[in-house]
């Protein structure tokens, strides 16, 4: 089922705020205004209910308002359904595509080799473009956030057991599993102990009630839960994290909602990148046929909100410490 809505607003151009470790976005001095483009972002399965496709589109929104350019939503509920669309799209003149599905790669790499005059930017899932000059992928390092996140864990964690909650078991998960393992194990090394990390997927679909049951069996072996899940199933895991009055770990906003309960959050900046990578398609600084990725140094991953009352002066400048080894490559968080 396909839904279309179009933006088009004329506003003042607004500067981008980062908090945490993160830092703006170099932009090209001077900036080279973007050329008028038709584009069309196209999002599969849950929609707006995901908060990654949310925060997306809200970056698509700030593109549209900034430049005046008309953007298109197109919606599919399953990955077969995209082809179809996507002609659609490249027939109705649109020659920007943006989408947030791994699932979709391989047949956009496709639609873009048989049609060089559109450019296709595939987020999320990295993906090699195989030479393909006009399809590229722009991915955030998930893997660096989610080892702030571990080393937070581990260190404040009594029992020294700590819950990992997650979407579905794949591809895209995998940054955020190895990243939180791989941050609370720098934490063990540092103070002795050895975390047992326990794992649980929400699995196909977006259910509150599985968020909120799959948070209280964690919150059964767990005195902390990393909740690296959005959306309705990050909502349920939300209710489950009050009711019981533990202590989480959220990323992005997911946590808002329990701000005595929150110790910190991490970033995974969609809708700055989304804003990135139309920005730079139209004004021609970002071309195909390569492989980006964005992370702490480049203001898209991170951690932010910490709650003071949970965390340390102490603990904030090891956190300070750890981002900048991660950016200066002395700290190489794993992905896979």
């Amino acid at each position: 089922m396909k839904k279309y809505v179009s933006l088009l607003m004329a506003v003042l151009l607004v500067a981008i705020m980062f908090t945490g470790c993160t830092k703006p976005v170099e932009n090209p001095d001077p900036v080279t205004q973007p050329v008028q483009s038709k584009i069309a972002m196209i999002f599969c399965g849950a929609g707006f209910k995901d908060q990654s496709n949310g925060a997306i589109w809200e970056g698509a929104e700030k593109f549209s308002a900034e430049t005046g350019m008309e953007i298109a939503n197109f919606s599919i509920e399953l990955p077969n359904e995209g082809s179809p669309i996507i002609d659609e799209m490249i027939a109705d003149g649109f020659n920007v595509i943006i989408n947030n599905n791994g699932a979709l790669n391989p047949m956009l790499t496709e639609k873009a080799a048989a049609n060089p005059n559109v450019t296709i930017v595939c987020l999320e899932n990295e993906f090699d473009p195989q030479g393909v000059p006009n399809i590229l992928s722009a991915t955030i390092r998930a893997e660096e956030s989610a080892f702030l996140a571990g080393y937070v864990a581990a260190k404040k964690s009594e029992t020294h057991t700590v819950g990992f909650l997650c979407g579905t078991e794949n591809i895209s998960a995998l940054p955020f599993e190895k990243g939180f393992a791989a941050g609370a194990a720098y934490a063990d090394e540092q103070t002795g102990n050895t975390t047992l990390i326990e794992k649980r997927y929400i699995g196909n679909g977006y259910s509150r009630d599985i968020g909120k049951e799959l948070a209280t069996e964690l919150y059964s072996v767990c005195d902390i839960v990393f909740v690296a899940v959005c959306g309705e199933s990050g909502a349920g895991a939300m209710e489950a994290v009050v009711e019981l009055d533990k202590k989480c770990i959220g990323l992005g906003n997911i946590a808002d909602s329990a701000p005595g309960n929150h110790i910190i959050s991490v970033m995974k900046a969609n809708d700055k990148t989304s804003y990135e990578m139309a920005i730079g398609v139209t004004n021609g600084t970002v071309t195909g046929g390569k492989m980006i990725s964005f992370g702490i140094k480049e203001g898209m991953a991170g951690y932010e909100k910490p709650n003071m009352d949970e965390v340390s002066e102490e603990l904030l400048a090891e956190l300070g410490d750890l981002c900048e080894k991660i950016v200066s490559g002395e700290i190489v968080v794993p992905k896979a």
